[in-house]
C-alpha cells in the first residue's frame, strides 16, 4: 500500500486548484483509506493523508487503447502527451494532474475544434476545459497543418 499527503489550502486563490489536484489523484488510484486534519495557522489548510493502491494494468490498458488508433491519431496522442508532460514539468506537478492518458487518447480520436467540443471528453469539466482547451486546439491545429505540408 502507498501513501500520499496533500495540503488543501482554504484561502480562495488556492482552494479550487488544491481540490482539483486531490480529486485528480483520487481518480487515478484505488483509494483504500483517508485521514484528514485541519491545521490552524496564518495560512490554515487541510492535511489529507491518502492510503492507496495503484490501479491494475494501467499501462496495459493504455497500450490496448492505442492499438485501436490510426497512425494519425497515435501521432496526435504522442504530441499531446509531450505537451502535457512539458506543462506538468513547468508547473512542477505530476502529469496526471494536467490530464490523464485516457483523456489524451479521447482527444486524439475526437479531435475537438472548439472549447464546447470538450464536453464530450470524459474527465474534462469546466475548469480543465477553461485551463487547457485553447492550448490543445492550437496544438491539434499545428499537427494538422504539419501533416498537410507533408502531403
Amino acid at each position: 500500500m502507498n501513501v500520499q499527503v496533500f495540503s488543501v489550502r482554504v484561502d480562495a486563490p488556492h482552494l479550487a486548484q488544491d481540490q482539483q489536484q486531490l480529486n485528480d489523484f483520487i481518480a487515478s488510484v484505488e483509494l483504500v483509506q483517508s485521514d484528514t486534519h485541519f491545521i490552524e495557522s496564518d495560512a490554515s489548510y487541510w492535511s489529507v493523508l491518502l492510503h492507496y493502491k495503484e490501479k491494475i494494468n494501467l499501462a496495459a490498458r493504455e497500450k490496448e487503447s492505442l492499438t485501436d488508433l490510426t497512425t494519425e491519431q497515435i501521432e496526435k496522442y504522442q504530441q499531446l502527451k509531450k505537451w502535457r508532460n512539458a506543462l506538468a514539468n513547468q508547473r512542477d506537478v505530476k502529469p496526471f494532474m494536467i490530464c490523464h492518458n485516457s483523456h489524451l487518447i479521447q482527444i486524439a480520436v475526437q479531435h475537438p475544434k472548439t472549447s464546447s467540443d470538450f464536453q464530450w471528453i470524459k474527465g474534462f469539466g469546466t475548469k480543465r476545459t477553461q485551463q487547457y482547451a485553447d492550448q490543445i486546439i492550437q496544438l491539434l491545429e499545428n499537427i494538422y497543418l504539419y501533416q498537410e505540408e507533408l502531403i
